[in-house]
């Protein structure tokens, strides 16, 4: 195991909190913002929400610590 598999782990877990934590709307003031008509936390929310599974689809595609990469394997199957 690399000592950096560790450090990579700590800052996706920071990235998700971070932008778990925007996404939610609770740090809004009370004079409403549009956007395109819509509310601003409501943009807000969708785009920190889209960025979460952006963030989840790239860390899920790389093989994890410990295991190979057998795209190379595929077409034998």
């Amino acid at each position: 195991m690399s000592k950096t598999a560790p450090t990579a782990g700590l800052r996706l877990a920071l990235l998700f909190i971070a932008l778990f934590a925007l996404a939610v709307p609770w740090y809004w003031s009370d004079r409403e913002w549009l956007v395109w008509g819509i509310p601003a936390w409501f943009v807000s929310a969708i785009v920190f929400s889209a960025l979460v599974s952006l963030v989840a689809v790239m860390a899920l595609t790389k093989p994890w610590p410990g295991e190979t990469d057998d795209s190379k394997h595929d077409d034998q199957y």
